[in-house]
């Protein structure tokens, strides 16, 4: 597991004073791309000063999590080289949701695909629409979502 990078991740979330959200693979396959988005882990936040455990509702992708899957499997464009080598792996972003709903700064915190994934990756989180943001007591939170994108060659 990627335990270094992700306690790096909350660590900067912490002093950020930002929400972390972690998300587990779920095994779903779309054409190239398999992704997850079923938030597992969540941190501390500041809200106005006081510290929140959990927002009352998470962030969406518009249309739900099937929209997401649908966005990076049609957006999604397999690096030349790794598609014609056959390598075929994981990279983990996070990134943050603002209270706006903009998807920013993708920090790519694992890449087990190489020849131009992570580029890829932080092009789809920087090209994505905007997302439903988090709410806390009614009130939009900005979060850090973290989602892997698993890169697989369909035979």
């Amino acid at each position: 597991m990627f335990s270094q990078e992700k306690n790096a991740v909350l660590q900067k979330a912490k002093q950020d004073s930002i929400r972390v959200i972690e998300t587990k693979p779920m095994g779903r396959v779309l054409n190239s791309v398999s992704t997850n988005v079923e938030p597992v882990y969540e941190d501390v936040i500041s809200v106005k000063g006081e510290l929140t455990v959990s927002p009352d509702e998470p962030p969406v992708f518009p249309g739900g999590p099937g929209a997401l899957a649908e966005y990076l499997e049609k957006e999604l464009i397999y690096p030349t080289e790794a598609l014609h080598l056959g390598i075929q792996g994981v990279v983990i972003v996070t990134f943050s949701i603002e209270i706006n709903g903009q998807a920013t700064g993708p920090l790519i915190i694992t890449d087990k695909v190489g020849y131009g994934a992570s580029e890829e990756v932080q092009r789809l989180v920087q090209s994505m629409p905007k997302w439903v943001p988090a709410y806390k007591q009614k009130v939009a939170v900005p979060v850090y979502y973290t989602m892997p994108v698993f890169f697989k060659i369909r035979k």
